[in-house]
Parts: C-alpha cells; structure tokens; sequence
C-alpha cells in the first residue's frame, strides 16, 4: 500500500494537468475577487442613500465563501489523472503485478484527496490575501485560532468526500472525456440553486417545511466556513460527509472489483 501510494504521489507531482488546474485555481480565484471588490464597490455607491449594503469584504468575508471555488479544478484533474491510467493501460499493469484493487483504489483516493486540498486552500489563501491587502483581514473573532483549527479540519472532511464522489465516477466510467464531463455536471448539479429548487419541490410534495442544505454534502462547504458553530451542527455535519465517503467509496471499490479493466 505505501509503495502504491508513493508512486500515485510521483505520478501525480509529475503530472501537468495539476499544474494546470492549480494555476488556474489561483488565477480564477485572484480574477473573481477583484471582480467581487469591483462589484461590491459599484453597489455601495448606488445604493449609499438606500439601507441595502454590500457585505464588508475583508480577509475573514472572502475565507468564509471560497471554499467551493477549487472543486472544479481538482473535479477536472481527478477525472484525467485517473482516467489516463485506464487509457494507458496502467491500472491493468499494477493490478497484474499482485496488488489488490481494493488498496489501488484507496491509493488513487488518498492522492487525489491530497490534490484536492491543496487546490481548495490555494484558492482560499489567494483570495483571502487579495482581500486583506484592499481592506484589512477584518475583526478577529474569540478563540480564533482553535476556531480556524476546527473550520480547516472539517473543510478537509468535506473535501476528501466530495473527491471520494469524483473518483468513484471515473472508476465507473474510465474514459476521460465522460469522466470530465460527469464530474461538471456534478459541479454544475450541487449549486445552491439546485438545492433551492430540490427543496421547494420536496416541500410542495410533502406540505411541509424541507431543509435539503442538512442532508446535502456539498452544502457543507459553506456551512462549515463559520467561526461559530453549534455542537449539532458539526456532528450532523460529520455524519454526512463520512456516510458519504463511505458510500461513495464502497461503490467504486465494488465495481472496480467486479468490471474488467
């Protein structure tokens, strides 16, 4: 298993398309919060004889909301660093030198959950710099440091769930053009206005209130992006995210084992 994985890390250091999709991670994230500032600043000025206000965006704002910015990156990446494994006959070769499928695809995993956060936390720190050299990194909250602790922890855990999807869709499709493009729609089906529309539907169903964004892996992304959260909250939280990746994972180890590569 840690000759596995010490050579997925290789392949995967070695590989272009990580830094490809990390550069442009960065150069998106450095892009949208300008034009976030831009935008915030134009408001402000046409609604400052009204009571709507933009939201002051400083270094704390901008780690609150970034989190979700990297997945499609790292969603591309996986989609290709796996798949080309299966095109190239590579995957066939490991299997055939005696290691199990179930640890290959744990390795696989495990790398592309590396790649994942490294482009989630980049994308994160460049717009939290650019945000506190404009205007200020904000007001400290109490504890902040056990606070910023907890919300890396638990951003990692939704991350590493959100990849054990990604990975277990290339597994099940192998070719790189349908695994990219399944894994944007994946990006593109786990918005907010997604969810919204799932939950009024489910509300008009059941005459009854819905709260989707609880039971909604992709939700906690943002959720988790708080200095302040309720004991309720995280545990909820943590119960989604690894059923998740247990599911997720046991599906792509399933099929890996009983497909022909």
């Amino acid at each position: 298993m840690i000759n596995l994985l010490k050579a997925d890390l290789y392949k995967l250091f070695k590989n272009k398309s990580f830094y490809i999709c990390l550069v442009l991670s960065i150069l998106f994230s450095y892009m949208g919060t300008m034009i976030n500032f831009a935008y915030n600043s134009f408001s402000n000025a046409q609604s400052m004889y009204s009571l709507l206000q933009m939201p002051e965006l400083n270094g704390i704002y901008m780690f609150k909301t970034s989190f979700r910015g990297g997945m499609l990156f790292y969603s591309i990446f996986i989609a290709i660093f796996i798949a080309s494994e299966f095109s190239w006959q590579t995957i066939k070769n490991i299997v055939s030198r005696g290691f199990s499928r179930e640890k290959i695809y744990i390795s696989k995993l495990i790398s592309c959950s590396l790649v994942s956060i490294i482009i989630t936390f980049s994308y994160v720190l460049v717009a939290v710099l650019y945000a506190t050299i404009k205007s200020g990194f904000g007001k400290l909250p109490s504890h902040f440091v056990l606070n910023l602790i907890r919300m890396i922890l638990l951003e990692c855990l939704v991350v590493i769930s959100i990849t054990s999807l990604f990975v277990m869709v290339v597994f099940l499709i192998k070719g790189i053009a349908g695994s990219v493009a399944t894994n944007l729609l994946i990006n593109f089906f786990s918005g907010d206005l997604i969810v919204l529309g799932i939950t009024l539907l489910l509300e008009k169903m059941f005459k009854k209130d819905v709260d989707v964004n609880k039971y909604w892996m992709f939700s906690y992304n943002n959720i988790f992006a708080s200095f302040s959260l309720s004991n309720d909250v995280v545990f909820r939280g943590i119960v989604v995210c690894v059923l998740s990746l247990v599911v997720f994972t046991a599906i792509g180890i399933i099929s890996f084992k009983k497909r022909d590569i």
